[in-house]
């Protein structure tokens, strides 16, 4: 059994644009050298990536209807699909770790007390690297007022939100 799900016009509406994971879509031809050499690299991340997201084939020569409705003039062409539309595209061959690092980009947020560790940690990253300018600095003896349309700390005065 292949990893990849060959996707034609009948069915490319229910495994691509209704699928609730992101899919990768490679369009490829069965005389083209570039698809034969990337074919066993989308194998091997449609088995590691096994119920976190889709690998869909596309024979460009079976559903020229496909390849016309996206504009495919050069394959392989990969197209990257989340919640119904096309996020991405490669064209040519790419390297594993390209293909990945656009499938995470794609991929379902987490849930939960995850979710926000990783909004923290992506914030105190941002911060790290580009050095913070825009932190409101509160007196020790000021209680924390927030506006309520950001849910940011409110501070002085002026601000609008602060009930001095």
């Amino acid at each position: 059994m292949r990893p990849t799900i060959e996707v034609t016009e009948a069915n490319f509406e229910n495994e691509v644009l209704l699928s609730n994971q992101p899919v990768l879509v490679d369009f490829w031809a069965d005389w083209c050298g570039p698809c034969k050499m990337l074919a066993p690299v989308l194998d091997e991340i449609a088995l590691e990536e096994t119920g976190r997201v889709k690998v869909a084939k596309v024979n460009v020569d079976s559903n020229p209807v496909l390849a016309t409705r996206f504009g495919i003039q050069s394959i392989p062409t990969l197209l990257y699909f989340a919640n119904g539309e096309m996020r991405d595209q490669t064209n040519g061959v790419v390297s594993k770790r390209a293909i990945v690092s656009k499938l995470e980009k794609l991929a379902v947020p987490a849930k939960g007390i995850r979710a926000g560790l990783v909004a923290l940690a992506a914030a105190m990253a941002l911060v790290l690297l580009n050095g913070c300018t825009s932190v409101p600095v509160q007196r020790d003896s000021d209680p924390w007022r927030y506006n309520p349309n950001t849910g940011y700390p409110a501070v002085g005065n002026d601000f609008p939100y602060s009930d001095r």
